[in-house]
């Protein structure tokens, strides 16, 4: 993680502005980081237990038997499948799979990510959102261990980004190029006297901001495993909450993010919209995945390596309850 930088944009209205330049109204001043991406070499982690002590992003095809944890939050960035299974395929149906059993372990909560920016390329990417028969495919026993200070920090299976917004993007107006628009109009970070306006994206509330149109209905959730977590996430969620309503206010870590995800915005320099849509060929009207789960009655007679071990509420096999209260694991598990 980088080290801090100050940022220190200028507040105009109108901005961009037409015709001669325009009153300066103030500057905005906050600080970002960032992060330096560097290879970590060619490594087997089949049949091992690997431990990390950051924010984890993980995806790909597992071999042998593996269990990932991180001491953050884990990231699902794609799709975690088996060497030895087929994607839609069951790994307890013939032809059994007897060699590849994942377990993935956060000390905070497993999230599926929005989308990310590659560090090779540096391009936006949404892998985990596509029609309604697409989504993301997991093929592992997920544990979200987090006993938080209050229920919005508990761990958790959720996705990310469950209330999106418009943003004004990047736009060539009268043959010049403006970025970071929205940070040209606003007070930022909002104050009391100042808040941010619920129907437009909080900057960085969305981990690609900004996006003219971010996706609502985001395709489906196709699990072949078991899911552990301390207190049961959204995996779908109302555009609006009733009994949690926002009323347009923004305090991102108690879930207080803006106004309804239908919200149409338009602007009035630029003559676009900002409006967050579903993904092509997803259907709903609300934002997140539908569920196709499926429990992997392998983990019946086998778990993936070092995984915690669970107390059940109603009795309930080991690995077969969706949502189970958890034992406080040991640190080194």
């Amino acid at each position: 993680i980088t080290n801090v930088n100050r940022e220190s944009p200028h507040v105009f209205n109108p901005y961009p502005p037409a015709g001669a330049p325009n009153t300066q109204l103030f500057t905005n001043h906050y600080s970002i980081w960032d992060t330096t991406w560097t290879s970590a070499g060619t490594v087997n982690p089949a049949s091992q237990s690997i431990f990390c002590w950051n924010n984890l992003w993980i995806q790909g095809e597992f071999r042998g038997m593996q269990t990932i944890g991180s001491a953050d939050t884990i990231y699902l960035i794609g799709d975690i499948l088996l060497a030895g299974t087929e994607p839609g395929n069951a790994p307890d149906e013939s032809p059994v799979n007897k060699q590849d059993i994942v377990g993935i372990v956060s000390e905070k909560s497993i999230l599926i990510k929005y989308g990310h920016r590659d560090p090779s390329d540096s391009l936006r990417y949404h892998n985990n959102c596509g029609p309604a028969t697409d989504g993301i495919f997991i093929y592992a026993a997920l544990c979200a261990l987090g006993a938080g200070e209050n229920s919005y920090t508990d761990g958790v299976f959720s996705f990310e980004y469950q209330r999106p917004h418009g943003s004004t993007p990047s736009f060539v107006y009268q043959n010049q190029l403006y970025n970071n628009i929205d940070l040209h109009r606003r007070r930022y970070p909002q104050t009391t006297a100042e808040p941010w306006p619920g129907e437009i994206d909080y900057p960085l509330y969305n981990p690609l901001w900004p996006e003219r149109a971010p996706y609502k209905e985001r395709g489906t959730i196709h699990l072949w495993g078991a899911v552990a977590q301390r207190r049961r996430g959204f995996v779908h969620r109302s555009p609006y909450d009733t009994e949690h309503p926002s009323n347009g206010v923004w305090n991102i870590p108690i879930d207080y993010t803006g106004a309804s995800a239908n919200s149409v915005v338009n602007d009035q320099v630029l003559g676009i919209a900002l409006a967050a849509i579903d993904y092509p060929g997803a259907s709903g009207t609300g934002v997140g995945y539908a569920k196709n789960y499926h429990f992997d009655k392998r983990f019946l007679t086998r778990s993936p390596r070092d995984f915690p071990e669970v107390n059940l509420r109603g009795g309930s096999m080991p690995l077969e309850s969706e949502s189970w209260v958890l034992r406080r694991a040991p640190r080194n598990f």
